[in-house]
């Protein structure tokens, strides 16, 4: 069997790993053709039934060439950048010495064997080239089946210059030693994301409280039917005319980009970089440059000295010294705070700083902004660092582990330890931050006490939240560390089931602030109140119930045979 059908064998493998082990549960066998069979077919109906509905809703329209193009253009640029570690990471890394061909074809095939993969297992390309062919009922047969292969082609040229140009950024991020340059242009990030969440306050949220304080008066306003019929029209055409405005202003110019002109810039870029030796990534540490200054072996050097005595944690923390691609990639957002999350900062104090009469309001903003900020920089930890926090890494070691009674256990918790200790810097950022706004808008001690109480829950339950389902979603059946976490089943199953809690932690919390603006200080005060005792129940509740999960799922980690 040659390179790409063994790459293909594993893909189709570890995807359906997750679905064979639940058939197994109910003594049935699922096999690997099967699943491919089901799979394709899905694809296929999900892409006719989208074409399908496009034709009946555009039917009259014409093919617009230019926004198609764009269209095909971005996917590609985006998937080949976010699918950059698939391509730049051979499988058999050990035998990558020992191999006749060049690094050069092995990154090409990789390529290959990812698009075919996304044209089998992904149907946004195949119903972007079905919609065009059923799209409209003026252009020739020819003329469709045409527009259709270049569309594919302008497809397969920019992904293949993404991923390749992107997988070079990601080498040097990986390679190079991280220090001052780095984090200048983090911080410029952070700048112009806190600055966009100020932008979008100015322009969004305060047109929505104008428009609230416009028609809600009172609390009897919010049971009047007229009232809210003429804001939802009012606050819709405002939007829509902006919009409006914004797309002929901004968007409509791309429409008339010359498109023949651009594909030939993209064939001769893809050309330059087919001749070209491409970087694969180096997974160990020993196969890095010493360097003398680097950032991100000092904080390692860091979370080191933190928990000596522990030696699960330290052991822990060896396999993230030996892992650096894991932490270097977005090293400062992962241990400082995300550009998300600063944009949430922006956006909340923006929203403080309008609301200065309503001080119940302010606390209830304070006390989101800290739940958001925890929330999203815990999830954007998982993604980013998910091959270090799932059992993967420890598959060599699975053996051992499982022969101690309690091994999975302090390996888990280790993990969780360390989850735990990314969070120092945001939550110090968070405390100034609170801080700051307290003194600022002379927040009541007793109330300080109280964010400081739930701001202490969230540090606690929400590195939960990401981490209770990972032991019941492992898998190692992976040829390389890269592809920990990847298979579409099990991101499935973490993803939805850290969407669940998220929602009692986070929407609840959300909800209410809109109902702070309409209600008195005395009803504010009622249910900030309840909501404190709300999210204390919540807590209490959701960490008993994922410890049972976090046992059970370890029993299950038990059970996987792995050689």
């Amino acid at each position: 069997m040659n390179l790409f059908g063994i790459l293909m064998k594993l893909r189709a493998n570890q995807e359906s790993s997750l679905v064979k082990r639940v058939f197994s549960y109910f003594n049935l066998k699922l096999s690997l053709k099967i699943y491919l069979f089901i799979n394709i077919f899905f694809e296929f109906s999900l892409a006719f039934v989208v074409s399908l509905g496009l034709r009946l809703t555009l039917i009259k329209s014409d093919i617009n060439v230019n926004l198609f193009f764009i269209i095909f253009f971005i996917l590609g640029i985006v998937q080949g950048a976010s699918n950059c570690y698939r391509t730049h990471v051979f499988p058999f890394e050990e035998l990558r010495k020992l191999a006749t061909i060049s690094s050069r074809k092995i990154s090409f095939i990789m390529i290959v064997t990812d698009l075919f993969y996304i044209f089998t297992f992904s149907s946004s390309i195949l119903y972007g080239l079905l919609s065009l062919i059923y799209i409209s009922s003026n252009a020739f047969i020819f003329q469709k089946f045409s527009l259709s292969v270049f569309f594919l082609f302008i497809y397969i040229c920019s992904f293949y210059c993404s991923n390749r140009i992107f997988g070079q950024y990601i080498y040097n991020k990986i390679v190079k030693a991280i220090g001052l340059t780095r984090l200048i242009f983090y911080s410029i990030g952070a700048a112009l994301f806190t600055y966009l969440g100020f932008f979008i306050v100015s322009f969004v949220f305060s047109n929505i409280v104008y428009f609230i304080k416009k028609y809600f008066v009172n609390i009897e306003s919010v049971n009047n039917k007229v009232i809210w019929e003429s804001f939802s029209k009012d606050i819709g055409m405002f939007y829509v005319n902006s919009a409006s405005k914004f797309y002929e202003s901004h968007v409509y110019s791309f429409t008339y980009i010359d498109v023949f002109l651009v594909s030939a810039m993209l064939l001769i870029l893809t050309i330059l970089l087919l001749a070209m030796e491409p970087k694969l990534y180096p997974l160990k540490t020993k196969m890095l440059p010493k360097t003398k200054i680097d950032l991100c072996n000092s904080y390692v050097y860091f979370l080191n000295k933190a928990l000596k005595k522990n030696i699960f944690f330290k052991c822990s923390l060896l396999k993230l010294a030996n892992t650096r691609w894991i932490i270097a990639n977005n090293f400062f957002q992962n241990i400082i705070l995300t550009y998300e999350s600063f944009f949430y900062i922006g956006v909340m104090l923006s929203i403080i700083l309008l609301n200065s009469q309503n001080r119940m309001l302010q606390i209830q903003l304070l006390f989101l902004l800290n739940i958001l900020v925890i929330g999203n920089q815990t999830f954007e930890i998982r993604e980013e660092m998910y091959p270090y926090l799932s059992f993967g890494l420890e598959r060599n070691q699975f053996t051992l582990l499982r022969s101690s009674p309690n091994g999975l256990n302090k390996v888990f918790n280790s993990k969780l330890m360390t989850y735990r200790l990314f969070l120092i810097i945001p939550l110090l950022i968070l405390i100034i931050i609170n801080i700051v706004v307290s003194l600022y808008i002379m927040i009541p001690v007793i109330f300080a006490i109280f964010l400081f109480i739930t701001f202490s829950m969230s540090v606690y339950v929400f590195p939960m939240i990401q981490m209770y389902m990972i032991p019941l979603a492992t898998k190692l059946d992976y040829t390389n560390d890269t592809e920990i976490g990847s298979a579409k089943d099990e991101k499935i199953v973490l993803e939805k089931f850290q969407t669940v809690p998220r929602y009692f932690f986070n929407i609840v919390p959300l909800v209410l602030t809109f109902i702070f603006p309409i209600v008195g200080e005395r009803y504010s005060l009622i249910i900030f109140f309840g909501e404190l005792v709300y999210f204390s129940l919540a807590t209490i509740i959701f960490v008993f119930f994922s410890k049972k999960i976090i046992r059970k799922g370890i029993f299950v980690v038990h059970a996987i045979r792995y050689h």
